[in-house]
């Protein structure tokens, strides 16, 4: 399973998400799978991250099989508890305006590797716009580097340009971009564009536990 495959016109109608399940890691057991993933997902950069996953901003999901073996993990933090991370590198208040507050951010996705990456990556994705809907988080944010700025601009993600791009000194100085979504006016944009993921979003019932 390819990104490319994201454009066969026939692709979500063929998915199969059974034996994929998604839910919050509240256990220590749960946080030290999401740390495993992610030391594998990151191991070019080294240690990136410290107990980041215990504060009180951070919620951390886990994709995980039938067998309870880990896929996948995204870190969300949400600007209504504490500050989010991208405040570290762009002015967040000058990248949204009043009505695009509270905002979140989705941080530390990765994947193990496995034939269905894609379809987990998607999972996660949908676990963290859930997320946002539930709590009344306006903006969704990501940061990633340009080389996957396709996989958000294919989501009609707006990207901020210039005002978003900076240097991440936990990840080597490696260039990212940002990326900010509208939550409540995601459903007009993508069923006006026919987006693919509309169904697979707003219809499609998935094993993702918001609580």
């Amino acid at each position: 399973m390819r990104f490319t495959d994201l454009y066969k016109p026939d692709f979500f109608e063929k998915l199969d998400t059974a034996g994929i399940s998604v839910r919050i890691a509240r256990t220590k057991r749960d946080l030290e799978l999401a740390k495993m993933i992610r030391r594998t997902g990151y191991r070019m950069y080294g240690t990136i991250d410290g107990d980041e996953d215990e504060e009180p901003e951070a919620t951390v999901f886990l994709a995980v099989d039938d067998d309870r073996k880990p896929l996948g993990t995204i870190r969300v933090i949400d600007q209504q508890k504490e500050r989010i991370e991208l405040s570290e590198f762009v002015d967040i208040d000058l990248m949204l305006d009043e009505n695009e507050k509270p905002c979140a951010e989705a941080t530390r996705l990765a994947i193990l590797k496995n034939p269905k990456a894609i379809l987990i990556k998607l999972l996660l994705w949908k676990a963290y716009f859930l997320y946002c809907q539930r709590f009344n988080v306006q903006t969704m944010l990501v940061s990633a580097r340009p080389i996957y700025a396709r996989n958000y601009n294919w989501l009609l993600m707006r990207d901020m340009g210039e005002q978003g791009v900076y240097r991440h000194r936990h990840l080597k100085g490696k260039i990212h971009r940002t990326f900010k979504m509208n939550v409540p006016g995601m459903k007009t944009l993508w069923k006006s564009a026919r987006h693919p993921m509309y169904n697979f979003i707003y219809r499609d019932r998935h094993d993702i536990k918001m609580h």
